[in-house]
């Protein structure tokens, strides 16, 4: 408890130095309402274990309120302490005995930037820590969107996590009518749109001045519509499209709201319709990216592009939108560099698009995907295509999923669980570090898929020379993790979120 109160106390003072700054940058007063908030979290955890230490009941006894609390400590505890070193540094520049004005502001501008970026990235981390909290915890945290000024135009993370963990936990006939609300009829201009682009090949539609964006999931062409398999299929896929659609525009997370969906019964697919966040000209994916721009090409030709510093925050942003998924109660299951796409700005400047930057990248798919309590889909689609071409591209496919899941057998009897997501995003942030195509890895595996995970180990000691050893260690805990072991959220941070922030933060 003690640490709370000493990471508030040191809050406020810092409240009062944002404050002051504020008369001189929108950034410190946008970060004066932000940082405000994260405080009164704090504060409302603070007078939650009161009230329970002063409820003690037979049932609830004091070391289960202990073992709350220090669990609670332990997930925040790196970024409680990093509020005491903010704070200390401003103690120490003698800003806090100082009246900031704008002379003083012009002078130390470069000083109180540098304080504010780092306040600014504990923010950013708090929203997201904030997600793996024990349930008790989440549910007390005030809703962010009650505060006036500029607190209303920040990241509504918490609440669309919430917003999604409410879906998921609705019985079977609510979240049923939810999804037949988001089945629909498209407007004939989709159809039309469709009509004369039926691969995708633009991936960009528009309907009057609305630009759409969609993604598809084709299916088993031997199934009938209206069958119960079929039914299933759509029962699963509406599932996640209906918790996605719950998702705010707002929430600074790579995920793209579900706007509907329908079915196309003449190819078999499933389209679903996203409406995105700016008006964009150009969608790539993140396989056909690094074709395009691979490692040792730019490194032969002296390419600047895609730096690490870009390639890491992209890494940075897949890790923290699988954390939101499985935080909310949903497993993805088709996390693969050709399920990741980066939206290209209209009218960007030619350093922010690709090949100098990455864009604005969002992990979408729909291939498998359901609530982590639901029943797999897809699985005979998988079974069938598993043995039957062992050429490359196959093993293209394949490398993504854990090997539980390469097996006839283990695919019958085993739930899909958060662990294989995380193995998966392991090859893919592999695959980022090496920065080449996924074919230069999978050649160099054994035909055997037991032995896989221990063959990508090996090579990810290579990511030393090329991302550095944080990196490695980062893409080898994903790659080593075992099926049976319970990944807790605090762990999850500890060895891939923290650990990501930092090398954005040293890279940048």
């Amino acid at each position: 408890m003690d640490a709370f109160a000493t990471a508030v106390t040191a809050g406020n003072m810092i409240l009062t130095y944002l404050d002051a700054c504020a008369s001189y940058s929108k950034e410190a007063r946008s970060l004066y309402y932000r940082f405000k908030w994260d405080l009164r979290v704090l504060e409302e955890i603070i007078t939650y274990f009161k009230e329970r230490q002063s409820q003690i009941t037979e049932i609830r006894t004091v070391s289960e309120d202990e073992k709350l609390l220090n669990e609670t400590a332990e997930y925040l505890g790196s970024l409680i302490s990093r509020v005491s070193a903010s704070f200390a540094k401003i103690q120490a520049s003698g800003l806090l005995r100082q009246a900031i004005n704008q002379g003083l502001w012009v002078v130390r501008r470069r000083d109180l930037k540098e304080l504010e970026q780092e306040l600014n990235e504990w923010t950013n981390r708090f929203d997201v820590r904030l997600l793996g909290l024990p349930p008790e915890i989440k549910n007390i945290i005030p809703i962010r969107s009650t505060f006036t000024g500029e607190a209303a135009s920040t990241t509504h993370m918490v609440e669309s996590n919430s917003r999604m963990r409410e879906f998921s936990s609705l019985a079977f006939k609510a979240k049923e009518q939810r999804i037949s609300e988001l089945l629909c009829n498209p407007p004939d201009q989709i159809l039309r749109a469709i009509g004369d682009d039926p691969d995708f090949r633009s991936r960009i539609f528009r309907v009057g001045s609305q630009q759409l964006v969609l993604t598809s999931r084709h299916f088993l062409p031997n199934v009938a519509p209206g069958s119960k398999e079929f039914q299933r299929f759509m029962s699963d896929l509406g599932e996640f499209a209906a918790a996605l659609h719950v998702l705010d525009q707002a929430t600074d997370v790579s995920l793209l709201k579900v706007e509907y969906f329908f079915y196309e019964e003449y190819t078999g697919r499933f389209l679903f319709v996203h409406i995105p966040p700016y008006s964009v000209d150009e969608i790539l994916t993140l396989d056909v990216m690094i074709e395009q721009t691979r490692y040792s090409y730019m490194l032969a030709e002296q390419k600047i592009w895609l730096p690490l510093n870009q390639r890491v925050r992209l890494a940075k942003r897949l890790a923290e939108a699988v954390f939101f998924l499985h935080t909310a109660g949903f497993v993805h299951k088709n996390i693969t560099t050709s399920s990741i796409i980066s939206l290209q700005r209209s009218n960007a400047p030619h350093y922010a698009r690709f090949p100098l930057s990455i864009g604005d990248p969002y992990l979408v798919g729909f291939d498998i995907v359901r609530s982590e309590s639901g029943a797999s889909v897809l699985e005979k689609t998988y079974k069938s295509n598993l043995h039957q071409n062992p050429s490359i591209a196959k093993r293209n496919m394949q490398v993504f999923q854990h090997p539980d899941r390469l097996y006839e057998e283990e695919i019958r009897m085993k739930r899909y669980i958060k662990n294989y997501d995380v193995y998966s995003l392991g090859v893919v942030l592999l695959q980022i570090g090496l920065w080449e195509p996924i074919n230069t890895v999978t050649v160099r595996l054994d035909d055997d898929c037991a032995g896989w995970p221990e063959r990508l180990l090996n090579i990810s000691l290579e990511l030393g020379l090329i991302a550095g050893i944080r990196y490695q260690r980062i893409v080898a805990w994903c790659l080593g993790l075992a099926s049976s072991r319970i990944i807790r959220n605090a762990e999850f941070v500890e060895e891939v979120l923290d650990p990501l922030d930092d090398l954005v933060k040293a890279l940048t």
